[in-house]
């Protein structure tokens, strides 16, 4: 069994290993044990001692990455800012109040087999949108943006989606109607 010194070393203020009869510069002590097999002091490879005397520094953690959200006031689920405006209409759409169910889904919403609901009225205060409810939750591109774009949401009384498209009278390339009766 072999006996290592650091402890004694330090203890001498000359900076002298009375093991190995040495003086050292190191704040550890000498780098000497005694050997089992002879009983005398035999140097280690400073390279190994040095090694595991020299402390490795431990990065710190990364600062966690701080996402903005504020909890919603209808199902207090985290939001983030950027999908907060869409996630309130989604609650409004689903109301009775606000929402309808759509005569004529959307493309996306008749693709995928969704219920497609709109809003009673585009240019309400809080909603402001031709998008369907499912597009909205999925923040997917509803083909009622593209459909309705020139139309101004303010004038409108409903929403062109809830009356179910018929083919315009005289084309036969089955234009949709979208003037209200």
């Amino acid at each position: 069994m072999s006996r290592h010194y650091p402890s004694t070393c330090v203890m001498f203020p000359s900076s002298f290993c009375p093991a190995c009869g040495t003086t050292f510069t190191m704040p550890g002590g000498c780098l000497c044990y005694i050997s089992p097999s002879t009983d005398s002091p035999v140097r280690s490879s400073p390279q190994t001692t040095i090694a595991a005397a020299v402390p490795v520094p431990v990065p710190d953690d990364p600062p966690p990455r701080r996402t903005r959200t504020r909890p919603c006031p209808v199902c207090n689920n985290e939001v983030t800012l950027n999908a907060y405006a869409d996630h309130l209409k989604v609650h409004k759409l689903l109301t009775e109040e606000h929402g309808v169910k759509a005569g004529r889904p959307c493309e996306g919403c008749r693709l995928k087999g969704r219920d497609c609901r709109v809003a009673r009225v585009p240019g309400a205060r809080g909603l402001n949108t031709f998008r369907c409810r499912s597009c909205l939750q999925y923040h997917e591109c509803c083909s009622y943006t593209k459909e309705l774009r020139g139309l101004d949401k303010a004038t409108l009384e409903v929403h062109p989606g809830v009356k179910p498209a018929r083919a315009t009278e005289g084309s036969g390339e089955g234009k949709l109607d979208l003037e209200p009766e």
